[in-house]
């Protein structure tokens, strides 16, 4: 792949105008603070002094913060529960769906705050890896606990796409979505910025070892299912795979 694969598509840098606002918000005063003369300006007449002192002295109530965790729970104020005749399988899957311990109630309230911050978010459906070469049966898969999960996509972290229209409807064909990881390096350990490229057909894997750096291909691995196994979740859309921070 020649294309520079860790630069942002075009829309998601214009969704990213609108992000500094509410993410400073939800950091509270210590962003706030951070953020310096972008949300506090300096006076015409301020001295540098004067104004790192007002800075540093000034508080934010964080309404916005509050009040996002409170619409965003409001729809799983009761536990989300299965109607009717369900699999075994699939009750796993709602009380773990996403390998970390988070049933689907917490998971989807996660989802759903991220999306009311950004205007969007994304539910990536993943699977462990195996052995493709040994065959497995479904009580060995259980035994080892090979199943689907779901994976949340922040809007921020899903940087690029491509899509066709096929049939009447925008179809997602890419994903890039970059994330973080820590590698050790013997007693210590060291940041990598991890490009995942997943494709109808292919996923591949690039790292950096900062976060402008020019990332380097890992592996490529084929995806079996011929399709990008990722939904979209707007809370305001604004066109496909775009959206604007409801509040």
């Amino acid at each position: 792949m020649t294309a520079d694969i860790s630069k942002p598509h075009k829309a998601y840098k214009e969704m990213a105008k609108h992000w500094a606002l509410p993410e400073a918000l939800v950091g509270g005063t210590p962003a706030m603070r951070e953020a310096g003369k972008t949300f506090l300006p300096q006076e015409p007449r301020e001295s540098g002094g004067a104004y790192s002192v007002r800075l540093n002295r000034s508080f934010l109530f964080n309404g916005y913060g509050a009040t996002l965790r409170m619409l965003s729970s409001k729809p799983f104020q009761k536990e989300i529960t299965e109607s009717g005749e369900v699999s075994d399988d699939f009750r796993a899957l709602l009380e773990d769906v996403d390998m970390c311990g988070s049933n689907i109630s917490k998971f989807g309230r996660a989802v759903f705050e991220d999306g009311m911050q950004y205007g969007l978010t994304h539910i990536l459906v993943d699977m462990p890896e195996r052995d493709v070469t040994r065959d497995i049966d479904k009580a060995s898969q259980k035994a080892e606990n090979i199943r689907p999960y779901l994976v949340s996509v922040s809007a921020k972290s899903l940087i690029s796409w491509t899509s066709e229209f096929r049939k009447g409807a925008n179809v997602l064909t890419s994903a890039t979505i970059k994330s973080k990881k820590w590698n050790n390096v013997g007693n210590t350990q060291e940041l990598v910025y991890v490009y995942t490229i997943i494709g109808e057909a292919t996923i591949e894997v690039y790292e950096a070892d900062k976060e402008n750096g020019t990332p380097k291909h890992v592996e490529t691995k084929v995806n079996s299912l011929g399709i990008v196994p990722l939904v979209t979740c707007y809370t305001n859309k604004t066109g496909f795979m775009t959206g604007k921070p409801p509040m």
